[in-house]
């Protein structure tokens, strides 16, 4: 039986490739059924210790023909729920530089003496004055309190977050404030892209540029976490005229050319008073390799599967309209307890570059191992 599927399987890559190699996928919504059919049959709704499990040479080779065959690919599709609601696919598939895909176990850091101290030491890199020694513990606030020689008042605060084991460090100037206001927020950079003349007059309104944010955060983070380096994914434009006006800067470690969003991505706040950020907060991670017994899943049966589970989300959009679609890495909860690192086909919400930044928060995806549909927030500023 386990042959039968192998070669069943092999023969269905060898139908598809020529399809999907036009670098073009063209579905109207009735062929929606016939394609759920041929998925269904072929084990893509299958819980996934049900599948034959191959080795990792067989899936390394297979997850590089995944690859390829979507380099380019373009996908127009509707799917629609029982109540009405639509996802209106037209979109691009994004792979981009990627040449392998993997699964990692999340490993939280822990935040000891040690790093704590660290990572004062280089956000407060005074001559002839150090913050360790002038830093006091306030045991009723669970915090270690801090007054720099011009009088700036910091706290450094380590809390517990809602993932076991991990843990979620803030510090913080509290003597500026900063406006936190949903409305106040430009629409985030993403720095792969070129910002336009407005975004960079709101920079430098802020007295820093892009280049001085990413580096600045870069070294904050690694004298937590020399192994891994994290990058400046993308940055908001915080704060109205006459307000606090401030810049917010998400940074994640990249996997395999990949970025991988975790539940408290490390990040940055730099005030309009200087380059040096105000507020620094985020969990730190390291890795370990699992790897994957099957091949990630077309970017088609990826929407096959969003077809299937629709249903089982709370959609509040009447249309929710899908402009682009890549591969990335997430934080999940793992079958087998933890948290793990898995690859995800996301699908970027938004008609536009604008708008697809907008919502870089908020996920909607298709874990592209398991098939499972995730919708969810991931908001930056959760600091407990």
């Amino acid at each position: 039986m386990k042959e039968i599927t192998t070669i069943f399987r092999k023969m269905m890559l060898v139908i598809l490739f020529p399809i999907l190699l036009s670098a073009c996928v063209k579905q109207e919504c009735g062929e929606v059924e016939s394609f759920l059919s041929s998925t269904a049959e072929s084990g893509a709704e299958t819980e996934p210790d049900e599948l034959d499990s191959v080795d990792e040479k067989t899936v390394a080779e297979a997850n590089r023909e995944v690859l390829s065959a979507c380099a380019g690919m373009t996908i127009t599709q509707t799917i629609e729920s029982a109540a009405g609601r639509r996802i209106s696919i037209d979109a691009q598939v994004d792979v981009d530089g990627i040449s392998r895909v993997s699964r990692y176990r999340y490993v939280p850091q822990q935040f000891t003496e040690e790093k704590r101290k660290a990572l004062l030491k280089k956000m407060f890199p005074a001559e002839g004055w150090d913050v360790n020694e002038t830093a006091v513990y306030n045991e009723k606030e669970d915090e270690w309190e801090i007054v720099t020689p011009r009088g700036e008042k910091w706290v450094c605060q380590v809390k517990n977050s809602q993932i076991l084991g991990e843990y979620v460090v803030n510090v913080e100037r509290v003597d500026v404030a900063l406006d936190y206001m949903e409305d106040d927020e430009v629409s985030p950079i993403r720095l792969s892209n070129t910002p336009t003349e407005d975004v960079l007059l709101l920079i430098e309104t802020a007295d820093c540029t892009i280049a001085e944010i990413e580096q600045i955060g870069q070294l904050i983070a690694a004298s937590v976490e020399e192994e891994f380096i994290y990058s400046c994914n993308y940055i908001y434009i915080c704060g109205k005229e006459g307000g606090h006006p401030y810049v917010k800067a998400v940074y994640k470690q990249t996997i395999d050319e990949m970025p991988v969003t975790a539940w408290h991505n490390f990040s940055t706040a730099t005030s309009k008073e200087g380059r040096f950020p105000v507020k620094v907060w985020g969990s730190f991670y390291s890795i370990k390799e699992i790897g994957l017994t099957k091949p990630i899943l077309m970017p088609m049966e990826a929407i096959a599967s969003m077809q299937e589970q629709i249903d089982h989300i709370q959609m509040q959009e009447t249309q929710i309209c899908v402009t682009k679609i890549s591969l990335e890495y997430l934080v999940v909860n793992s079958s087998e307890g933890g948290m793990e690192i898995t690859p995800i086909w996301r699908f970027w919400m938004g008609n536009d570059e604008m708008e697809r930044n907008g919502m870089c928060e908020k996920v909607l995806a298709v874990d592209a191992v398991s098939g499972e549909l995730i919708r969810e927030d991931r908001d930056v500023f959760t600091t407990e």
